[in-house]
Parts: C-alpha cells; structure tokens; sequence
C-alpha cells in the first residue's frame, strides 16, 4: 500500500509513550518471549565459545553448584556403566 515510509516509522520509534506499549505487548505474547530468549541464548551461545573468559566463568560457577556437580557424577555414572 506504501502509506508508511521510513522517516514515519522512524519518529514512531521515537515516542517513548508509544514504544513502552508495544514493549508491553511483546513481553506478553509468550511466542514472541518464547523467539527472543532462543535469539539471545544462540548469540550467548557464540560468545561462549569465542570467548575462553567467559566460559572459564561458566565452568567454575558450573562446578561451584550442587545441583551441577550432581548431575555431572550421575552422567559420569551412566556414561561408565
């Protein structure tokens, strides 16, 4: 139809009144919640292995958890026998 151009999104994207509701909208919508968490966690994901810092964090704060370390011995467990 082409009634909208850029420069009109543009200043729409500007009206904070406008964009708290539309980020409303998104949290709401448990698809949306459902694309963006899997959006961030594929980028986390490339910054983990592009990054030995960070997925040194990951490991130790990993092995600094019961619950981890538990499910690491019962992998082991069924991993060995």
């Amino acid at each position: 139809m082409g009634l909208i151009q850029e420069s009109d999104v543009a200043k729409l994207l500007q009206n904070q009144e406008l964009m708290d509701h539309v980020v409303s909208g998104l949290v709401e919508d448990s698809e949306t919640m459902d694309k963006l968490a899997g959006d961030i966690a594929d980028k986390m994901e490339d910054a983990l292995e592009d990054d030995s810092d960070l997925r040194q964090r990951l490991v130790n704060a990993a092995v600094a958890n019961e619950a981890f370390r538990k499910k690491l011995v019962n992998r082991l467990v069924e991993e060995l026998g």
